[in-house]
């Protein structure tokens, strides 16, 4: 058997100017101070700040949400502890340049990154356990110190009484054993069970069984609309013509108007046309036609 390693193949290169000649480096060797060039589709192997910039775009999705890249500018004055959406000065590790060139001074690598510090806050994350689980571990200590209350004071009754000891201790064990509730851990799988059987009945679905009693508790939901509750696309519905006064939606079997409606549509914007679907694109908009005809 033989097996093959090449580093080259999976560490992501670097284009970093020392001793003022330009070369291609492993990003694992970049070192704070180093002078990095970026052009577009490169991976930003650090943080750093930028020196030189020309119409530079990033693609910051990982740190901030945005879908639309974000502009830099490198003569951009950017005040103290400013959100990292807002620091046009700046590019950060594991995102990528989608448009336009760029010199920059790496200020931070590693785990100092942004990215970096994130990595370490899920690493060092603990499991604090669900508002169910808090309370049936507090519920099984206040049932275990009532029980060994209980069995000290029958233990003592039936020695002051002249019982034998065996005899007492014996009773006292099996007064604790009885007051441990068996048959609850059961319960309530089955009752978390029914729950994640009832909202997968409404498209959720539950990785894990404790989760379905800490959603239940959550009134408000937070999230990012673009990219996570959609698709970053509008979808167009209906097409209509002025000229004509017609209005109809978008099918397989438009009327000849409203074919040329959506002919004309990509034609004055950066629209193509693929398969069944027609994207049109404007302003930063992005919207997608879906139709089975094809023109």
């Amino acid at each position: 058997q033989m097996c093959i390693r090449d580093s080259n193949i999976t560490t992501p290169k670097a284009r970093v100017i020392r001793d003022e000649k330009e070369e291609i480096i492993d990003s694992l060797n970049i070192v704070p101070g180093d002078i990095i060039k970026l052009e577009a589709g490169d991976f930003i192997p650090a943080d750093a700040r930028l020196i030189k910039s020309f119409s530079l775009k990033c693609e910051e999705s990982l740190l901030t949400g945005e879908s639309v890249p974000a502009e830099k500018d490198a003569n951009a004055i950017i005040e103290k502890d400013v959100p990292i959406g807002d620091r046009s000065n700046m590019v950060y590790s594991g995102c990528s340049v989608s448009y336009g060139t760029a010199i920059a001074v790496v200020t931070n690598t590693g785990v100092n990154t942004e990215v970096g510090k994130i990595a370490v806050l899920l690493e060092n994350e603990g499991d604090s356990g669900t508002p169910l689980q808090k309370k049936l571990a507090q519920l099984g200590k206040y049932l275990g110190i009532i029980a060994i209350v209980a069995c000290a004071i029958i233990f003592v009754v039936g020695i002051l009484k002249g019982m034998k000891v065996l005899e007492l201790f014996m009773t006292s064990v099996s007064l604790a054993v009885s007051a441990i509730p068996e048959g609850l851990p059961a319960i309530v799988t089955v009752v978390l069970a029914i729950g994640v059987q009832r909202m997968a009945k409404k498209n959720a679905i539950i990785r894990r069984l404790p989760a379905v009693e800490t959603l239940g508790n959550a009134s408000v939901i937070c999230s990012d609309k673009t990219g996570t509750l959609t698709q970053n696309q509008m979808t167009l519905l209906k097409a209509y013509s002025d000229e004509h006064d017609i209005n109809e939606d978008i099918s397989s079997d438009n009327s000849e108007v409203i074919v040329d409606l959506l002919k004309l549509a990509t034609l004055c914007s950066n629209g193509y046309i693929e398969l069944s679907l027609i994207h049109i694109c404007r302003c930063r908009r992005y919207a997608v036609c879906r139709s089975r005809w094809s023109p």
